[in-house]
């Protein structure tokens, strides 16, 4: 049986200190897979380096967010509006969690890697 996470600073923390190892792009989202945990981003999120911001559609989407691969992430936290990680190169990705930015009911899932703790939000 399956677990939704109610305190979810905690199953976030578990992205904090691991590696992004790889991103897949489905049809309509995008998968962020770290070294076990398995992130659903079912909105798309904002690549942001330096004075950069890079947003689906826009020229080196793709590119600057697959350029993470190989980054740790340093931190990983969530407001009423966004979740955000920050990676050790200095850069970070930002998935909006506004009602008018979702295409469906749920914004991002994150999976422990078991399949035994999840969270939806």
């Amino acid at each position: 049986m399956s677990t939704m996470v109610e305190g979810t600073k905690k199953i976030l923390q578990l992205l904090e200190g691991r590696e992004l190892g790889a991103v897949t792009f489905v049809r309509d989202y995008v998968q962020l897979h770290f070294e076990g945990p398995l992130l659903n981003a079912y909105v798309w999120p904002i690549v942001l380096t330096g004075n950069e911001r890079y947003s689906v559609g826009g020229r080196g989407y793709r590119d600057e967010l697959c350029a993470r691969i190989g980054c740790t992430v340093n931190s990983a936290e969530e407001t009423e509006e966004h979740m955000t990680l920050s990676f050790s190169d200095g850069s970070s990705v930002e998935i909006s969690l506004r009602d008018e930015d979702r295409s469906g009911p749920e914004a991002v899932l994150l999976d422990d890697g078991s399949g035994q703790v999840w969270n939806v939000w």
